[in-house]
């Protein structure tokens, strides 16, 4: 918060807390929730016209191919097991249709993502 004198005859003041500095280059690593909740918000998606089941595996970058004729799709962000599939409704009565993955101990790539290696065109962006 900025904090100024009353009278105004000091100049104002910005005071936040100080971060410890690190050396560069020391990441952490956080470990990943167990759950993972994933969120369609489409009015025209209905869970029974679903492709995905509870109990498939996917990978973390996997695109989830959403129902047989459409072409939107849901990019995986974890690792892990489909537990789940429901019907949520967020706010202001937003209908969502939430994708709960049981997340994996060990991360696995799609194997996708190892073809983008090549140089950047403008067919690279079409395929995502």
């Amino acid at each position: 918060m900025i904090r100024r004198s009353f009278f105004g005859l000091a100049k104002p003041k910005l005071k936040y807390p100080v971060v410890e500095s690190r050396e560069q280059g020391s990441v952490k690593e956080i470990a990943l929730p167990s759950k993972a909740i994933l969120f369609i918000k489409d009015p025209d998606i209905r869970i029974e016209d679903l492709i995905l089941r509870a109990g498939e595996k996917v990978k973390t970058g996997q695109k989830l191919q959403l129902t047989e004729n459409s072409e939107k799709y849901l990019v995986s962000t974890v690792t892990g097991t489909v537990d789940g599939i429901s019907e949520y409704t967020g706010t202001l009565g937003q209908s969502h249709v939430s994708i709960s993955v049981d997340v994996a101990d060990e991360d696995q790539w799609d194997d996708e993502f190892k073809n983008l290696d090549a140089p950047p065109s403008r067919k690279t962006p079409e395929n995502f």
